[in-house]
């Protein structure tokens, strides 16, 4: 599986607009920390925008990451939007616990793959959820060895994170 992680300095809406446009993404969401229990893009952009004025406005000041999470298309027989769904869960449940994070299913190209919206603070808090180089390493090896233990028929999205 390859993680790729992109911060941003705003664009909650934009980011929102990209995830639910997706002809392929099957409705197949997942919603952290968030009062709403549905997907209702208004109101998810409306609680990270809330969440984001916990924080001290800073100039350039990261508001939130864009992560993806994404699979080998040799293994698309095998994946299912639960399997995205369940790798996605353990993800945040490693990276970015108390933080806000709307996630969507995309098989809209050739790899299956997850796109996650994770608030920059936790969740009604000025607290940075900041990650260093070798903290997402270690994250990275940690989902790589659950998924390895879990799904093992998805062989080909194995990655060796050093």
């Amino acid at each position: 599986m390859i993680i790729k992680s992109l911060s941003r300095k705003g664009g909650f809406g934009q980011l929102a607009d990209y995830f639910c446009k997706s002809e392929n993404s099957k409705g197949d969401f997942f919603l952290w920390n968030l009062k709403i229990n549905k997907e209702e893009k208004n109101f998810i952009i409306r609680e990270f925008l809330q969440n984001s004025e916990q924080v001290k406005a800073r100039k350039n000041g990261i508001l939130l990451y864009h992560e993806i999470l994404s699979l080998n298309g040799e293994d698309k027989d095998n994946i299912t939007p639960e399997i995205l769904l369940d790798l996605a869960e353990k993800y945040i449940k490693l990276r970015a616990r108390d933080a806000l994070v709307y996630a969507k299913v995309h098989f809209d190209s050739n790899n299956p793959h997850v796109h996650l919206m994770i608030s920059a603070n936790e969740k009604k808090s000025s607290k940075k959820i900041r990650l260093s180089r070798a903290g997402f390493g270690r994250i990275k090896k940690r989902l790589e060895e659950y998924q390895r233990k879990k799904y093992p028929a998805l062989m080909h999205s194995e990655v060796d994170h050093g």
